[in-house]
This record gives C-alpha cells, structure tokens and sequence, in this order.
C-alpha cells in the first residue's frame, strides 16, 4: 500500500459516513457491518494498480 492507494479507500469509507450524522454514532459493530465496494481485476482480486492511477490522474494528484 502506498499513499495513493490509502487516499481512494478512505475516500470510498468517507462516502458512507454521511449516514452517521444528527445523532447516529459510528460505532465498531456498524462498521464492521458496512460494504466497502473496490475495483476488481478480471481475476477478482483488488486491482490495486487502477486505484493508484486513478488518484494520480485526478487534478493535483501527482503532488500529494
């Protein structure tokens, strides 16, 4: 992992924690619970390689 690959999953986390405002805390178990969804190769795996360069072509990508 580096910090490209670290800024698409906490962008992915961030867009659900939308439902946890106005009193509904996030807690460990609701967490737990959520589905994060990632890219796939065609082998099913995590395609790491796809959410690094989509981070780095985003404006101002390459200087974080």
């Amino acid at each position: 992992m580096n910090k490209y690959i670290g800024l698409f999953l906490v962008t992915c986390i961030n867009f659900f924690l939308y439902k946890y405002m106005y009193g509904r805390k996030m807690s460990r178990d609701r967490f737990l619970k959520e589905t994060i969804i990632l890219p796939k190769d065609e082998n099913g795996n995590l395609d790491w390689k796809y959410m690094e360069n989509y981070i780095k072509q985003i404006p101002y990508g390459d200087v974080i």
